[in-house]
């Protein structure tokens, strides 16, 4: 039997459509039996707060249920400019965010990792260099090209928590592929790669110098080739940093160019799903 993915979920409407759904079944399945054990122990006016339904305009939104949706932690996107600017300031305002380099080059790249997958913080501490492969892939458009990718394994955390509610429940790590863009601060390929060239860390005996393979690259008859790690780097850090250090340059970048709103971290993941969506799908 063959079988094909289609996507159900494509507009705004659906959406809304999918959380009525959502709630409704929320009420009926949890929070009605909640309800019926109250009724039983005479404890009608508790009951009769705990309903979770879908407000009507005009309609008055109070109880213990729709405080789900009344949340005091505004959820706020930070935006791909937001992203440049904090990234502008960590490196032309350095004096002003004191770091040791690799430091400053370990925060740049979770910055990208979180806005790129979402990834929780946590996740993004002192990643190692078996994390990421660097490959040699033919551009399908134009097959005399030779473009690097870099592909990242994040680790997850919180499995336990996820289990009940994550459909690949076996899965403990999370993989996305980028390669170079032409905007330095915004290519987390290049850090990866910049890194490795720094620690001499790619076994390039049968290709020859790091430096030969990334500029005149030969794949002969093969379509990709994945560069591997010198067996002494594979378990070492490409990308020491600490969850403390982390919110400390995070917090430092936000003073230094003047942010009015108090943006968290967390605003990084708002919306990154919509960021990776598609990209490299239909090439690689």
């Amino acid at each position: 039997e063959e079988r094909a993915m289609v996507r159900t979920v494509n507009s705004t409407y659906s959406v809304i459509e999918v959380w009525r759904r959502l709630v409704a079944a929320a009420d009926f399945n949890v929070l009605r039996l909640e309800r019926r054990a109250l009724r039983k122990e005479d404890k009608y006016s508790e009951a009769d707060r705990l309903f979770l339904k879908w407000p009507q305009e005009g309609e008055k939104r109070d109880g213990p249920a729709y405080s789900i949706t009344n949340s005091l932690c505004e959820k706020v996107e930070a935006t791909a400019a937001d992203i440049i600017v904090i990234l502008t300031a960590l490196y032309q305002r350095a004096d002003d965010i004191p770091a040791p380099p690799l430091t400053r080059m370990s925060f740049h790249n979770a910055v990208l990792e979180l806005g790129i997958g979402g990834f929780r913080l946590g996740c993004l501490q002192d990643t190692k260099f078996w994390q990421y492969t660097i490959s040699l892939v033919r551009d399908p458009d134009d097959p005399t090209r030779v473009r690097p990718i870099v592909t990242s394994n994040i680790l997850r955390n919180k499995t336990k928590e996820t289990q009940k509610t994550c459909k690949y429940k076996k899965s403990k790590s999370v993989a996305h592929s980028s390669t170079l863009v032409p905007y330095p601060l915004l290519c987390q390929a290049s850090l990866v790669i910049t890194r490795a060239i720094q620690m001499d860390a790619l076994d390039t005996t049968s290709f020859g110098s790091a430096r030969e393979l990334f500029q005149r690259p030969v794949l002969g008859k093969t379509d990709r080739i994945d560069i591997p790690w010198k067996e002494k780097f594979r378990n070492e850090i490409i990308f020491p940093l600490k969850y403390a250090e982390f919110w400390a340059l995070w917090h430092r970048c936000l003073v230094v160019i003047g942010s009015r709103k108090h943006l968290r971290p967390y605003s990084l993941r708002v919306g990154a799903g919509a960021r990776i969506d598609g990209i490299l799908l239909p090439r690689y």
